[in-house]
């Protein structure tokens, strides 16, 4: 860093300084010689728009007309030259532009158009400004100006002044004003650009010159200066990297000599680095191989170096700890009051004394304790003075714990039970006070005794051949055993020796408990005695098995004695334990465990706490235990001593509080998630204090702060609605003195004002002793449900479009209307409604205004009935009107249901409005009357539908009382809606085909005609089972078969032949089939599907398709048009015949309705009527068609009015098509009508 600071300054700094200067100076020179030239200008622009402002002043103020305004404009538009105009614009005093230098801003406003101009400007200007002198030009500095324009983005400093100028009192035109403004904008930053210019050229030159010197100056001074410190820089950087400096530095002088001299500096400082550096590494060896841990400190104590040893100890890697305070890096403190020694390590350092380190311990890094011990020493100078401190350690936490350890033995030893301490002589090398106190020996006496000597028999065998084996195996004994005291006096005992293994494994010592049990040998003289005595159950298991147990264990494995014994312990066990463990493999691990620990409880295991274990008894029952395992020797033989406690009880018992407990748990949080989920509010109140407390969600159910509700049950009031407070009321006061709960639904009104339904559930809780408690409750929010109720029941029983009664409430008034009816001896009437014509209305309109007509429909039924009669709809555009009561006699309610007919007619008849448009409707009624034409609502409503239909026959829009023949009908036309359906599932309808015949072509196509030939009642005429089609829809059903079966014929006939021998075929579209928004693609897909020319189809409409929705009409007959299929009006003159149709819609054939022709030779109207059809169809280009020919002279006389197309029985009746195809396909080329 030193080196590039001496580069940065010699090399760079001097020059960087120079041209610093130099800018700076140049830069003050430019930007005064700016400034000045700045005004210079600025003053001689502004006299010569002074000078020009005046002249526009003068010309404004003397009398001008409104025929000088083109003087006036070409005067303004003059200045346009001046490349600094900006704006120059005369400003009437509303802030309007009047005339301005750029002519697309007149007539606007200033304050939109200009983009300096000011409103309170102008405002100045009308009320202050000069009238005569010199303008004053204020100075806009542009930067400053937010929201420039597009057009004013370049420029940059400007001039714009606002000033009033009187009018010529004669003046006109300025539309008799008597002042104006006149406002100029100027920017003169084009000549800025100029002077910018003029000042840098000048700058370059002054540059150059400067620029010159500059490059003389920094050669001088890298000779002189730059080179020999440089060099002298890199000696010093090769010194600091450790190599001996030589600077070569040319010439004499000062630098010269500083060069030289540092080269001899260097070297000698070179080797006293070398012999420090190879000293201080030796330093660094030496700490590294002491075992001591080893810090030093400076005379603060900062630790400045410390070894490996001390790493480890302190936990703190030396590359933290240098430069921390001692005690950070090793905080002491006392072993025994653990006070911290800080303030004793400042002690050691100010000393200057070796101080041992004694009763201390180190907390380390990590947080651990350890016991140290070592000292320190002081570093001192040559004078005495103090430099520092070495601290020395080790770490003595092993030795300290292993000598409590050893402590705390000889503690346990000494205070415990009888024991005795061998060595591998089998000598007594120590032994206990509860010894010596048994024996009646000295302590002295023992040492000289070995442990065979004190023996006198034993109970187990086992013991002296215990201790006269080489013990390679075996590690311990267990047994009974009887010695003699030295008062001679036999003591039995319980003795258990174990064996104490050196590290090379062979035996060092013999560790010898007893257990006196002489007394209970008193009592019982063998062990089974002490096993059966104890409460628990006890095994003893041997390599065979269970070599013995108590009664007690046999209760538990409900099997006696003998049947145990012999047995392995799996045999009482299942496959797995409680916990899903494998018990064979638990009881391996068990068993490998106790054998790895020798003789002593599991309790020194890995089991510490006693093995839980399932059991399982000869008979299947299951017993849950704990048991505790120790190993022993008995008899010479390893077994394992298993002491059983049955803990079925408590482990059922903890099962049971466990499964309540999750319950319990489960219960609270499934309610606390129902309360919330389902918007409960609970409450409670103490019987005694009456007071009243409520849950947190108050506010969240019922929309009422916590803190409104009162404490006290009655302060609940304030919320209740007024017609539910007596009731709610009531239901506590019964509560409290009954004792029992009680269900309640009342409104709430919210803090909001909204009134909220709620339903609430109490229960009263009593003590013991059926006192009552506490009074419980839960509150839910029921609107919902109440509405749904509602809804529910509106649904029921009213129709959701209309609102009136549906069919299932009607039936129940007309039931009830019926039986009062016939018993108070009344006659009531059922008027059945039907709309004529709906369906199409319907299906043209869309249903969704079909609706509105429906809803309209049904007020007008509501105005024109009584509150006691019954308004339904039951269907589509059904409706039906139950009158309970017109009568007593049968005329007299007859009349009464006319009367009640006709003004239903009345109203319901006539123009509804839709949209901005009115449609016409009529109904047709039908009227029963009850009891005498039946009493059961079904039948009535039968026998009304009956009589509605009979209306229609009538002409529609015609009201029809009920007799039995019109239920015959209806019930014919249910059989022929059901016989129908079944045909067309079955293809019971057939296809006929009536020929066209032209007198100069013969047959030129043929109309296809349905046909049904019924299995049972054999042909059913088109004219009964049309119209039930168009009823009930399936209409639509047929069309399609039609039209299928006609392509398929038309794809056969036509096959191979020439274009002008193909037939065509004529299809009757029903109005429901055509009104069917998919009618024009359904078509298309057919042709398309059969490989067909549209040509050779022809769709014949009725009339009565034209008049309703007459744009959805001509958009489809365009698309058939467009798709290649003709169309023709069938039956023209029998409905809305009109020109304006036949005139702009694309018809191609035109057929005379058969009522004309069948009375034409009689008849001189119908002749007329023809005529007239005939010649309108040949004017507009139509072929004419004509059906119904039946004889000759009809079919001469329609040739003589100019109609040759005829059809009708004359040439044929409708044949099938095997028929048809035989006599007019086979043999086309003859199949000519001679006589036509």
């Amino acid at each position: 860093m030193h080196a590039d600071r001496y580069k940065l300054d010699f090399r760079l700094t001097l020059p960087l300084l120079a041209i610093a200067i130099f800018a700076a100076c140049i830069g003050a020179w430019a930007l005064i010689e700016r400034n000045n030239m700045t005004s210079t200008y600025i003053r001689g622009y502004t006299d010569v728009w002074n000078s020009h402002i005046k002249r526009i002043k003068q010309v404004i103020g003397s009398e001008l007309h409104s025929q000088h305004a083109d003087i006036l404009e070409i005067l303004i538009s003059g200045f346009n030259d001046d490349p600094g105009l900006v704006d120059l614009a005369i400003i009437d005093s509303a802030g309007k532009v009047l005339f301005a230098n750029d002519p697309d801003l007149k007539g606007r406003q200033a304050a939109s158009s200009f983009m300096h101009f000011d409103v309170a400007e102008l405002a100045h200007a009308l009320g202050n400004g000069a009238v005569d002198g010199q303008l004053v030009l204020t100075e806009k500095n542009f930067h400053s100006l937010e929201g420039i324009s597009e057009r004013d983005s370049h420029r940059l400093q400007g001039l714009h002044a606002t000033h009033r100028i009187p009018l010529h009192s004669a003046s006109t035109l300025f539309g008799g004003a008597e002042e104006v403004i006149l406002f100029i904008d100027l920017d003169y930053s084009h000549w800025l650009d100029e002077i910018n210019a003029s000042v840098l050229k000048q700058m370059g030159y002054f540059s150059i010159i400067a620029l010159t010197a500059l490059l003389i100056l920094i050669r001088f001074v890298r000779a002189r200066l730059a080179e020999p410190i440089m060099a002298i820089t890199r000696g010093v950087e090769e010194f600091k990297r450790g190599s001996a400096a030589d600077i070569e530095v040319r010439g004499a002088g000062p630098v010269a000599y500083l060069g030289k001299t540092f080269n001899e500096m260097s070297r000698d400082l070179s080797l006293t680095l070398d012999d420090l550096h190879h000293n201080r590494q030796r330093l660094d060896r030496i700490l590294e191989s002491m075992a001591d841990a080893v810090i030093a400190t400076d005379s603060h104590g900062t630790v400045e170096r410390m070894n490996g040893v001390a790493e480890r100890l302190t936990g703190w890697p030396r590359s933290e700890a240098v430069g921390r305070p001692i005690s950070e890096v090793l905080p002491f403190c006392h072993v025994e009051t653990g006070e911290d020694l800080s303030k004793e390590l400042a002690r050691i350092l100010q000393s200057k004394k070796k101080i041992p380190l004694a009763q201390a311990r180190l907390k380390t890094r990590s947080g651990n304790l350890l016991w140290i011990s070592g000292g320190t020493a002081p570093i001192t100078d040559k004078d005495g003075q103090g430099e520092g401190a070495v601290f020395v350690f080790r770490d003595v936490t092993e030795q300290i714990k292993a000598r409590e350890e050893r402590e705390l033995a000889v503690l346990s030893f000494e205070t415990g039970g009888p024991q005795l301490i061998a060595n591998a002589e089998q000598r007594v090398v120590r032994a206990n006070a509860a010894v010596l106190s048994l024996s009646g020996y000295s302590l002295e006496e023992f040492y000289s005794l070995k442990l065979p000597d004190l023996y006198a028999s034993q109970r187990d065998k086992g013991y002296l051949e215990f201790l006269s084996t080489n013990f390679a195996t075996d590690d311990g004994y267990s047994g009974r055993t009887v010695r003699k005291n030295k008062s001679g006096t036999f003591k039995s005992f319980l003795e258990t020796v174990r064996v104490q293994r050196s590290k090379s494994g062979e035996p060092s010592h013999f560790i010898v408990n007893l257990q006196d049990i002489t007394s209970l040998e008193t009592a019982e003289n063998t062990y089974q005695a002490l096993v059966e005595s104890m409460y628990d159950g006890v095994l003893i298991v041997g390599k065979s098995g269970i070599v013995d147990c108590n009664t007690r264990i046999s209760r538990m494995l409900d099997a006696d004695k003998e049947d145990i014994i012999g047995r392995g312990i799996m045999d009482f066990t299942p496959e797995f334990q409680p916990d899903g463990s494998s018990s064979k493999e638990r009881l391996r691990s068990v068993v490998a465990e106790l054998g790895s620990h020798g003789e002593g409880s599991i309790a020194d295991t890995k089991y510490g706490k006693p093995v839980e274990w399932a059991l399982t008894g000869l008979s299947g029952k299951s017993v849950e235990v704990e048991a505790s395992l120790s190993s022993a020797q008995i008899a010479s033989e390893r077994v394992i001593l298993v002491n059983v406690r049955d803990i079925s009880q408590r482990k059922r018992h903890e099962r049971e509080r466990e499964s309540l407990l999750r319950e319990l748990a489960q219960t609270e949080k499934l309610i606390r998630m129902s309360s919330r989920a389902y918007g409960i509010v609970s409450w409670e109140i103490d019987v005694e204090s009456k007071e009243m407390h409520w849950s947190g969600n108050t506010e969240e159910v019922l929309g009422i702060e916590q803190d409104r509700l009162a404490d006290h049950y009655d302060g609940i009031l304030e919320f209740i609605h007024e017609d539910d407070q007596a009731e709610v009321i009531a239901a506590f006061e019964q509560a409290f003195a009954s004792r029992e709960g009680f269900k309640l639904e009342c409104r709430i009104r919210r803090q909001d004002g909204e009134m909220r339904w709620t339903n609430t559930q109490a229960e009263m809780e009593t003590d013991i002793y059926g006192n009552p408690l506490v009074l419980r409750g839960a509150v839910a929010d029921i609107t919902d449900l109440k509405t749904a109720q509602e809804e529910i029941e509106r649904l029921a029983y009213f129709d959701p479009l209309t609102g009136l009664a549906n069919r299932r409430l009607m039936q129940d008034r007309l039931q009830q209307a019926a039986y009062h009816a016939e018993r108070e001896g009344q006659i009531g009437a059922l008027l059945f409604i039907d709309l004529d014509r709906f369906k199409l209305l319907n299906d043209s309109l869309g249903h969704s205004k079909g609706d509105i007509l429906l809803t309209h429909v049904a007020e007008r039924l509501r105005r024109c009935t009584r509150e006691e009669d019954t308004v339904a709809r039951i269907g589509g555009d059904e409706f039906v009107v139950v009158l309970p009561s017109t009568g007593t006699n049968t005329d007299q309610a007859a009349k009464g249901a006319s009367r009640v007919a006709a003004k239903i007619q009345e109203n319901l008849s006539g123009n509804y409005q839709v949209g901005d448009h009115y449609y016409h409707l009529t109904a047709s009624v039908g009227v029963t009357l009850f009891p005498s034409d039946g009493d059961q609502a079904v039948d009535l409503v039968h026998h009304a539908d009956a009589a509605m239909y009979q209306a229609k026959k009538n002409g529609r829009n015609a009201v029809a009382f009920y007799h039995a023949e019109l239920q015959t009908s209806a019930d014919s036309r249910l059989e022929i809606e059901r016989d129908l359906r079944l045909a067309l599932e079955k293809s019971q309808l057939e296809l006929f085909y009536q020929p066209k015949i032209s007198r100069d072509r013969g047959v030129v196509g043929a109309e296809a005609l349905i046909r049904w030939q019924h299995p049972e009642k054999g042909f059913i005429s088109p004219a009964e089972f049309i119209p039930v089609a168009e009823e009930t829809g399936l209409i639509v059903d047929i069309g399609q078969l039609v039209m299928e079966e006609t392509c398929q014929q038309l794809a056969v006939w036509n096959k191979g032949q020439p274009r002008g021998q193909c037939i065509s075929v004529s299809v009757n579209v029903s109005p429901i089939e055509f009104r069917r928004s998919n009618f024009s693609e359904s078509i298309k897909a057919i042709v398309a599907r059969y490989n067909v020319e549209p040509e050779w189809i022809t769709l014949e409409i009725t009339e009565g398709v034209l008049i309703e929705n007459l744009d959805d009409t001509v958009a489809k007959l365009y698309e058939l048009k467009a798709l290649g299929v003709k169309t023709s009006i069938d039956d023209f003159g029998t409905g809305y015949s009109s020109l304006y149709y036949l005139k702009n819609l694309p018809f191609d054939e035109l057929k005379i309705d058969q009522t004309y022709v069948r009375d034409i030779i009689d008849d001189p109207n119908d002749e007329a009527i023809v005529s007239s059809i005939i010649a309108i169809g040949k004017n507009l280009g139509l072929r004419i068609v004509a059906e119904g020919v039946e004889t000759d002279s009809q079919a001469e006389l329609l040739i003589k009015l100019g109609c040759s197309v005829h059809q009708g029985f004359l040439y044929s009746k409708p044949l099938p098509v095997e028929l048809f195809s035989e006599k007019y396909i086979n043999g086309r080329q003859q199949a000519k009508i001679q006589r036509i």
